[in-house]
């Protein structure tokens, strides 16, 4: 029986609910200070259309292929059936979240993730052995540190060690805690792109600072913290949401798709430049479905 695509997101998201994990975080509030700020010249110039397209493929060192498999090509390979990104508005009875935004879920996982460079396929294999003690107090380049209360309601504690490792190429993240620490690593290469500082405890896990690499002085700290929030709600709690998408990226849907899978892998299903930290961003599906209220909105920097 043909599944509806609302169908489609409810069951992904009850079948990749942990167990210690609540089926929806109870709080999250941010006021964000940047403490530090670095500039960083060689900062990402910002790209459009083909431009953005052909940039993030160059990021996977090679071209898109639609289903032919060649030896000589690296990086996101379509399937045998290319999908396309479909913009969804919030009001669409297909869209299951209140948020206008780009459902990439069929384009995500039509894609497949190759590299020719026996470095890198080396490092994805030695990074799945590792538990992340390696990364005990380490933290991004040029750091700044971004101020904030996120909140996730637990069902039992967390224990240190790999809280969620990539199982394949098409998972861009391993996730580590240690001595109240998160440490978001990428899993191609192990790079440290966050840490978070936290506490928990049997019922809860609260983020109060997160640890990121400047951009220069127009660092976006607000989508790096949504973006923190993303990967503890899809990866450690296993919940299909929303991802947050830069305010100043192309709104190509193809690229929107590319960028998405290059940050999220086959995780994301959704993109948006709405708020993301807003817990009642799901519609109800069914009468299961609870909602929550709405954080405190993002405090201007000092």
């Amino acid at each position: 029986m043909a599944l509806s695509e609302r169908s489609a997101f409810s069951l992904l998201n009850r079948a990749c609910c942990r167990p210690w994990v609540r089926d929806l975080p109870t709080d999250a509030t941010v006021g964000l200070r940047q403490t530090q700020d670095r500039s960083d010249p060689g900062g990402r110039p910002r790209t459009s259309g083909d431009r953005m397209i052909k940039f993030l493929r160059g990021m996977f060192g090679g071209k898109a292929s639609s289903g032919q498999n060649s030896d000589k090509t690296d990086g996101p390979l379509l399937k045998e059936t290319a999908a396309s990104v479909q913009w969804r508005a919030k009001d669409d009875p297909e869209n299951p979240f209140d948020a206008n935004g780009y459902d990439c879920l069929a384009f995500v996982r039509s894609m497949l993730s190759t590299t020719q460079d026996p470095a890198v396929a080396n490092s994805y294999v030695a990074q799945r052995a590792s538990d992340g003690r390696d990364r005990i107090g380490l933290f991004p380049p040029d750091t700044v540190a971004l101020d904030c209360r996120l909140a996730y309601a637990l069902d039992e504690a967390i224990e240190d060690g790999a809280v969620f490792k990539a199982s394949h190429m098409e998972e861009k993240w391993d996730i580590y805690l240690h001595e109240d620490r998160l440490y978001f690593c990428r899993s191609w290469t192990g790079a440290l792109s966050f840490v978070a500082h936290c506490t928990t405890t049997d019922n809860q896990l609260l983020i109060t600072q997160i640890m990121a690499s400047s951009s220069g002085t127009g660092m976006d700290y607000r989508h790096t913290v949504r973006q923190v929030d993303y990967l503890v709600r899809s990866h450690l709690m296993r919940q299909a949401i929303p991802h947050p998408l830069p305010a100043g990226m192309d709104r190509d849907p193809k690229a929107v798709g590319l960028f998405s899978f290059s940050q999220y892998g086959w995780v994301c299903c959704f993109g948006t430049f709405e708020e993301t930290l807003r817990r009642d961003i799901r519609k109800a599906i069914d009468d299961a479905a609870p909602t929550e209220p709405a954080p405190t909105p993002p405090a201007p920097a000092e």
